[in-house]
Protein backbone atom coordinates (compact mmCIF):
# COMPACT_ATOMS: atom_id res chain seq x y z
CA UNK A 1 0.00 0.00 0.00
CA UNK A 2 1.22 3.46 -1.25
CA UNK A 3 1.02 6.15 1.70
CA UNK A 4 1.87 8.68 -0.10
CA UNK A 5 -0.97 8.42 -2.10
CA UNK A 6 -3.47 11.18 -0.86
CA UNK A 7 -6.50 8.87 -2.47
CA UNK A 8 -5.22 6.21 -0.44
CA UNK A 9 -5.21 7.96 2.62
CA UNK A 10 -8.48 9.42 2.08
CA UNK A 11 -9.75 5.69 1.60
CA UNK A 12 -8.08 5.05 5.07
CA UNK A 13 -9.85 8.23 6.73
CA UNK A 14 -13.00 7.53 5.50
CA UNK A 15 -13.26 3.93 6.60
CA UNK A 16 -11.75 4.85 10.02
CA UNK A 17 -14.45 7.84 10.88
CA UNK A 18 -17.52 5.19 9.49
CA UNK A 19 -15.57 2.35 12.19
CA UNK A 20 -15.79 5.43 14.88
CA UNK A 21 -19.50 6.19 14.02
CA UNK A 22 -20.85 2.40 13.75
CA UNK A 23 -19.31 1.68 17.40
CA UNK A 24 -20.64 4.93 18.85
CA UNK A 25 -23.71 4.38 17.25
CA UNK A 26 -23.81 0.90 18.20
CA UNK A 27 -22.98 2.17 21.99
CA UNK A 28 -26.25 4.74 21.51
CA UNK A 29 -23.83 7.06 22.22
CA UNK A 30 -24.33 10.86 21.26
CA UNK A 31 -21.12 12.96 19.40
CA UNK A 32 -21.58 15.32 22.06
CA UNK A 33 -21.25 12.27 24.65
CA UNK A 34 -17.90 11.03 22.47
CA UNK A 35 -16.67 14.72 22.17
CA UNK A 36 -16.92 15.46 26.01
CA UNK A 37 -15.20 12.49 26.64
CA UNK A 38 -12.13 12.91 24.60
CA UNK A 39 -12.13 16.66 25.71
CA UNK A 40 -13.51 18.21 22.26
CA UNK A 41 -15.98 19.72 20.44
CA UNK A 42 -18.94 18.05 18.87
CA UNK A 43 -17.82 19.58 15.48
CA UNK A 44 -14.51 17.39 15.94
CA UNK A 45 -16.37 14.55 16.56
CA UNK A 46 -18.68 15.02 13.69
CA UNK A 47 -16.05 16.34 11.38
CA UNK A 48 -14.40 12.80 12.05
CA UNK A 49 -17.52 10.53 11.63
CA UNK A 50 -17.48 12.64 8.39
CA UNK A 51 -13.95 12.05 7.91
CA UNK A 52 -13.73 15.79 7.07
CA UNK A 53 -10.81 15.61 9.66
CA UNK A 54 -8.31 13.42 10.14
CA UNK A 55 -7.71 11.89 13.93
CA UNK A 56 -4.25 11.70 15.62
CA UNK A 57 -2.94 8.74 16.59
CA UNK A 58 -3.67 9.87 20.32
CA UNK A 59 -6.84 10.55 19.81
CA UNK A 60 -7.86 7.24 17.85
CA UNK A 61 -6.16 5.80 21.27
CA UNK A 62 -8.71 7.72 23.26
CA UNK A 63 -11.44 7.08 21.11
CA UNK A 64 -10.97 3.45 21.52
CA UNK A 65 -10.41 3.40 25.21
CA UNK A 66 -13.72 5.68 25.43
CA UNK A 67 -15.59 3.28 22.47
CA UNK A 68 -14.57 0.04 25.04
CA UNK A 69 -13.04 -1.30 21.80
CA UNK A 70 -9.06 -2.60 20.56
CA UNK A 71 -7.69 0.64 18.64
CA UNK A 72 -7.34 -1.99 15.46
CA UNK A 73 -11.04 -2.32 15.06
CA UNK A 74 -11.10 1.18 13.74
CA UNK A 75 -9.09 -0.27 11.23
CA UNK A 76 -11.06 -3.12 10.37
CA UNK A 77 -12.44 -3.25 6.58
CA UNK A 78 -9.12 -1.51 4.99
CA UNK A 79 -8.91 -2.97 1.93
Amino acid sequence: MDFSDKETLHRIDVQVGKNIRYRREELKMSQQRLADALGVSFQQVQKSDNAQNRVSASRLFAISEVLDIPLARLFSDIA
